[in-house]
């Protein structure tokens, strides 16, 4: 779902009212163990940019089957790259 804001507030009003909501999140105390205090989608931002880096681990579980399904399809000439 989406929401036009400046329906309720002009924009840069709403801009600057969430980028101060986020500093303040962002400056609590952070869980013991915790290297930040993550707000909304930097998390999931944050493990896209890794993937694209880094590449996605399959487990060997996964690929396995895989080959396998190649297999009983008949796929021939196909390599998945692991």
């Amino acid at each position: 779902m989406a929401i036009n804001v400046e329906s309720f507030v002009p924009l840069e009003r709403f801009k600057n009212t969430a980028g101060r909501i986020m500093r303040e999140l962002r400056a609590q105390g952070k869980a013991l163990g915790s290297e930040r205090i993550y707000t909304a989608g930097e998390k999931a931002y944050c493990n896209s940019l890794r993937a694209l880096q880094e590449g996605i681990r399959i487990p060997p579980s996964l690929q396995k089957g895989l080959r396998a399904l190649i297999d009983e399809l008949n796929i021939p000439d196909h390599n998945l790259g692991f």
